[in-house]
């Protein structure tokens, strides 16, 4: 198979960690479609203990990490009044 498909996600409340438990569950039927693994190259969000939650390791609370990460698409899903 070919380099993994990298996803950083930046908002991680309801709909965000909707998406990545959706990636995460969906992992292998996502790779068999495209032909390459996903992985989760980055996980954003301003309570860094949330990001920690979902048990990936590459955890940000800054969201200058998303753009220094070697992710290969963002998913920005930062919202809320205060958002």
């Amino acid at each position: 198979m070919s380099r993994a498909f990298k996803i950083a996600f930046a908002g991680l409340g309801t709909v965000g960690g909707g998406a990545v438990k959706a990636v995460l569950a969906h992992a292998d039927t996502l790779s068999a479609r495209t032909g390459r693994p996903f992985a989760i190259a980055l996980l954003c969000d301003i309570d860094e203990a949330r990001a920690k939650s979902f048990g990936i390791s590459a955890v940000a609370s800054d969201l200058k990490a998303v753009l220094a990460s070697d992710a290969d698409v963002v998913v920005e899903l930062i919202g809320g009044e205060n958002g």
